[in-house]
């Protein structure tokens, strides 16, 4: 089987993983959060 041309034209991409906002916690005055803010 094999697309029509204006079968191929109507495709669209579809998104399949929505990426959501993560976060990290440190704590106050941690070594570890210059760390994580300038990698």
């Amino acid at each position: 089987d094999t697309f029509e041309e204006h079968e191929i034209c109507e495709l669209h991409e579809m998104p399949l993983i929505t990426w959501a906002k993560t976060t990290l916690m440190t704590a106050k005055h941690s070594p570890f959060k210059k760390m994580i803010i300038y990698g």
